[in-house]
């Protein structure tokens, strides 16, 4: 099966083969770091876009894996996790969840490198 998409005046063409197995979410590391690292990445692009269903479907991911695993990185982290949820919120019209957000305390969360 082929199929072209036009973007931005340009043509990309894909040969998509029916019987591949489907691809990795993502295309992504199989260990949580790397997961997280890329939902961080698709929660911030996908708030910036204002795409709230691909956003909150992002942050559930991230969240999970924050919640279930240990590791942790620069973007796989606390800390990172809520400025994202915060911006993304904010970028999603969504300002009463961001402020409900920021009341609850989070001591441990602190930034991996420094701001």
């Amino acid at each position: 099966m082929r199929f072209s998409r036009a973007r931005c005046g340009c043509t990309v063409t894909s040969f998509v083969r029916p019987a591949a197995p489907p691809p990795l979410s993502l295309g992504i590391s199989l260990d949580a770091e790397g997961q997280g690292t890329a939902y961080a990445l698709l929660a911030r692009a996908a708030g910036e876009r204002g795409d709230s269903a691909l956003f909150d479907h992002a942050v559930d991911i991230y969240r999970d894996l924050l919640d279930h695993d240990s590791a942790r990185g620069i973007l796989f982290n606390p800390f990172t996790f809520r400025e994202i949820h915060l911006r993304g919120l904010l970028a999603t019209h969504r300002p009463a969840e961001a402020v409900r957000l920021l009341r609850i305390e989070h001591p441990g969360d602190q930034p991996v490198a420094p701001q």
